[in-house]
């Protein structure tokens, strides 16, 4: 199976964790989407940064459908979480009517990670500006799932996404933690965090979602590749 990944020219993270989780037979392709501009310190800057992947979105799409992959992933949490409820199964649905192959995007793979885990109140991880980090918050509040706590990184560029360290993800779930926060999600395609959930599940005692695993989740179990993957999360483990 092959795995059309759609995901900004500055993300130099999301690629290599697919390539690290998906078992054998199973391929990731990447289609980068030109972004020029690396700063994301302002909600404006995001606002422009989501208006240059939307541009870059359909030529990119053209060239990575070549590859004829089985599957697409939107691998830019941003762009995806904006807009609510209603925006990101429309831009879904456009791309499967225009590629003719299911599409996989951060939102839709989290919510179904959050709902297979049984969990109705999270606390929520990201990299945003303020006025993203509210689109995304908003995105499961309007899905029923209640924001117990939220905690975001407020990068400057997206390069400096990817420069997050493990003790800072550490520190960040720790300051997210509360008994009334029943899973963690975190968002935002270009934090490195696969290799982590599994031990921050065992310390904290609760399911941690990341946006990356839960992805690759959900396009395997869409193609019936069922068998489990240790050394992730839960539901990579008990696949």
């Amino acid at each position: 199976m092959k795995i059309g990944l759609l995901l900004p020219s500055t993300n130099t993270v999301a690629e290599t964790e697919y390539w690290e989780m998906l078992p054998w037979g199973v391929t990731a392709h990447a289609g980068r989407m030109l972004v020029t501009q690396t700063e994301v310190g302002t909600d404006r800057d995001y606002l422009y940064l989501n208006d240059q992947m939307f541009t870059a979105l359909e030529p990119t799409l053209a060239n990575l459908l070549t590859c004829r992959p089985d599957h697409l992933a939107l691998a830019m949490s941003a762009m995806s979480f904006v807009g609510g409820a209603v925006a990101d199964p429309a831009l879904r649905q456009r791309l499967e009517e225009s590629s003719g192959v299911p599409v996989t995007s951060g939102p839709s793979a989290c919510l179904a990670a959050v709902r297979a885990v049984g969990a109705s109140r999270i606390g929520l991880l990201s990299p945003f500006q303020p006025a993203v980090e509210a689109e995304t918050a908003r995105w499961f509040t309007e899905h029923d799932i209640e924001v117990v706590s939220t905690f975001s990184f407020l990068a400057q560029t997206t390069l400096g996404i990817a420069a997050i360290g493990p003790d800072d993800v550490r520190a960040a779930l720790v300051a997210l933690d509360d008994e009334q926060v029943e899973a963690f999600v975190q968002v935002g395609t270009n934090v490195r965090m696969a290799g982590l959930v599994a031990g921050a599940e065992w310390w904290l005692g609760k399911p941690v979602i990341h946006v990356n695993t839960a992805m690759v989740w959900d396009i395997l179990r869409a193609h019936d590749v069922t068998q489990a993957i240790g050394g992730f999360d839960v539901l990579l483990e008990e696949h």
